[in-house]
């Protein structure tokens, strides 16, 4: 959340959710939960075993739906986020799920 915090200020953007009370933990137990609503699940691209970019998308039986993506500044001219959307949507697309970028 830090990651993201300290991009949106760079990028001069705000996020309505970002900085709001419980956002990280209904993000945590987004993940945690499986039921008949639907789930999510953590996404995460790695380099030599280290994490580069990660990605919080809900899932359900129709669609996935990004919640928040974000990656380390080091990377940022080799776009692991986007690189990691894409390997999402190949992902979604490979089971027939639509994708939502919200």
């Amino acid at each position: 959340m830090d990651q993201k915090r300290r991009w949106l200020a760079r990028s001069r953007l705000t996020n309505d959710w970002i900085d709001q009370p419980g956002y990280r933990d209904f993000l945590v137990a987004l993940t945690a939960r499986g039921d008949a609503s639907g789930s999510a699940a953590l996404f995460a691209l790695k380099l030599n075993g280290v994490p580069i970019a990660a990605s919080v998308v809900g899932i359900d039986l129709s669609r996935v739906q990004g919640y928040v993506t974000t990656y380390d500044l080091t990377w940022e001219a080799g776009s692991p986020g986007n690189i990691l959307t894409e390997h999402i949507l190949r992902w979604a697309f490979e089971r027939g799920l639509d994708f939502d970028l919200r």
